[in-house]
C-alpha cells in the first residue's frame, strides 16, 4: 500500500514538474528522474547541515551528486530561491529595463521642469516688462499732466499780473487826471479871486 502511495505521490509530483528542494520532503525529492531515495536523504542532511540551497549548482556538493544529475534535473526544480544562470540573465535584463525605463521617466520629468521653469521665467519678465512699461507710462503721464497745471498756473500768475498792471495804469490815469483838474479849478478859482478883488478896488 505505501509503494502504491508513493508511486501516486511521484506520478503527481513529475506531472506538476514543481519541487523546491529547500523545502521538498525525502518522498518528492525522491520522485525527481535521477535523484531516488538515497540522494534525497543526502539532499536533505546537507540541508540540515548548510542551510537552503543558495541556487541549482549548489546540488553538485551533496554527496553521490554531480553536474550531470544537476544538469539533468535542472528542469524539474522551480523556485524562485534557486536561481539558475537562464533566471540570472532573464532577472538582469529586467532590472536592466526597469533602471532604463526609470532614468528615461527622470529625464522627460527634468525635460517638463525645464520646460514649465522657463515658461514661468518668461512669463515672469514678460509681466515685469508689462509693469515697467505701464510705470513708465504712467509716470510719463504724470510729468505731463504737472507741466500743464504749472503751464495753467503761469498763465493764469501772467494773465492776473497784466490784469493788475493795466488796473494800476488806468488808476494812476485817472489819479493824475483828477489831480491836474483839480489844480486846473483851484487856479481858475484863484484867478477869479483876484479879477473880483480888483473890480472891487
Amino acid at each position: 500500500m505505501k509503494k502504491i502511495l508513493l508511486m501516486i505521490s511521484i506520478f503527481a509530483v513529475s506531472a506538476f514538474a514543481s519541487i523546491n528542494i529547500n523545502t521538498a520532503s525525502a518522498e518528492e525529492l525522491a520522485s525527481i528522474k535521477g535523484i531516488g531515495e538515497k540522494k534525497a536523504k543526502a539532499i536533505i542532511k546537507y540541508r540540515k547541515t548548510h542551510g537552503k540551497f543558495k541556487n541549482i549548482n549548489e546540488l553538485a556538493k551533496v554527496k553521490g551528486i554531480g553536474d550531470d544529475i544537476v544538469y539533468n534535473v535542472k528542469n524539474d526544480i522551480k523556485d524562485a530561491s534557486i536561481t539558475n544562470d537562464k533566471d540570472s540573465a532573464k532577472k538582469k535584463k529586467a532590472s536592466k529595463k526597469a533602471k532604463d525605463a526609470k532614468k528615461k521617466a527622470t529625464k522627460k520629468v527634468e525635460s517638463k521642469k525645464d520646460k514649465l521653469e522657463k515658461k514661468a521665467k518668461n512669463e515672469k519678465k514678460e509681466a515685469s516688462k508689462k509693469v515697467k512699461s505701464k510705470k513708465k507710462k504712467i509716470s510719463k503721464e504724470s510729468k505731463k499732466a504737472k507741466d500743464s497745471t504749472k503751464k495753467e498756473v503761469k498763465e493764469a500768475k501772467k494773465k492776473a499780473s497784466k490784469k493788475a498792471t493795466s488796473k494800476k495804469d488806468k488808476l494812476e490815469k485817472k489819479a493824475k487826471k483828477t489831480k491836474k483838474s483839480a489844480k486846473k479849478s483851484a487856479k481858475d478859482k484863484k484867478k477869479k479871486k483876484k479879477k473880483t478883488k480888483k473890480s472891487k478896488k
